[in-house]
């Protein structure tokens, strides 16, 4: 049976990449193949294609294919450590009619079970058991043993981005780090300003976002992840999400404003608060800045400019004493 050698290579270096099967692999050369967990495969025309246990089979290439083992040391020098033993005879197969059929073994197993899948392949299975398979977002809670509304919002964040390839905004930063994203989806602020729906009216038959959601759907992304050139983010830690859904909550939009013009999430969020508190703030920033500048006396400032800035320290103390930042006038 011809298993297309080139691409099958292809795939198994992918994975040794991506994946880490050398850790299977070793364990194979000094435990042996554990026989009681078998591959499961489907049939697909004259060839077969496995659904469960890439990894595992990927180890098993490895330790059986001098050449192949060589390839893969060069992601991993462990590889060249090992000898190729621990290869069965016989690998004990599991063949399916149809993926659909051992959906809830690989549900449990890689979203609720102890070999989680990283949260796009997470969401992408979830969409092919709807999308593919015809199963309603409650069947697939039950399949995979998580609730409601954590499956409907993975289903929906995973179809926002095919939406968004439909738009041809760019996806490839969002998709590479999925989890970021349905954090942020968490938050309603940030569902808002782009218009996705709450996870109890995720409708399945309709994308999840409406046409003309395309720009601000975009400004997220950069937001988040930066453009292509990596530009424009001001999310540096997925605990700044909780700050940039404040400056979205604003209703008077003027943090929004603030964040489009300066790119500072932290100046943004201060532009929500009351006028007076902000004045007194900015000038306490600037009497402690002033400050800072006297102290350095670098020698390129002749002392006239060190005059003019002792003079501006004195004003905003002046006004720091008038408008104390957290106190009343």
């Amino acid at each position: 049976m011809d298993l297309g050698l080139s691409d099958q290579r292809a795939l198994a270096i992918f994975i040794n990449k991506h994946f880490d099967p050398l850790r299977i692999a070793e364990s194979i050369e000094e435990h042996r193949f554990f026989e009681s967990e078998p591959l499961i495969a489907v049939a697909r025309g004259d060839v077969y294609v496995v659904i469960e246990g890439n990894r595992r089979l990927t180890a098993l290439m490895g330790l059986s294919d001098s050449r192949l083992r060589e390839e893969f040391a060069i992601e991993n020098h462990r590889w060249a450590a090992l000898e190729g033993g621990g290869v069965p005879q016989m690998i004990p197969v599991l063949l399916v009619s149809q993926p659909k059929d051992v959906a809830a073994l690989l549900g449990y197993r890689h979203i609720s079970g102890i070999e989680p899948w990283d949260p796009y392949a997470q969401a992408r299975f979830i969409a092919q058991l709807v999308n593919r398979d015809g199963n309603s977002l409650d069947e697939v809670a039950d399949l995979v043993g998580r609730k409601r509304t954590e499956i409907a919002s993975k289903y929906r964040d995973y179809e926002v981005l095919r939406q968004a390839d439909e738009m041809g905004l760019d996806t490839r930063r969002v998709r590479d780090a999925f989890g970021v994203f349905n954090n942020a989806m968490g938050r309603p602020a940030i569902r808002k300003h782009i218009g996705a729906p709450d996870p109890r009216d995720v409708d399945t038959e309709f994308w999840p976002l409406a046409d003309d959601a395309e720009g601000s759907l975009a400004e997220l992304f950069t937001l988040i992840f930066g453009d292509r050139r990596g530009e424009g983010r001001v999310i540096a830690d997925s605990r700044q999400l909780g700050d940039l859904a404040k400056v979205f909550a604003d209703e008077s939009g003027r943090a929004l404003a603030v964040l489009r013009e300066t790119l500072d999430l932290v100046e943004a969020l201060e532009s929500t608060q009351d006028i007076d508190q902000q004045f007194a703030r900015m000038i306490n920033r600037s009497l402690r800045q002033a400050t800072r500048a006297v102290r350095l006396e670098p020698s390129a400032v002749d002392d006239a400019t060190l005059v003019a800035i002792s003079d501006l320290q004195g004003v905003a103390q002046i006004l720091a004493e008038l408008y104390p930042q957290g106190g009343e006038r």
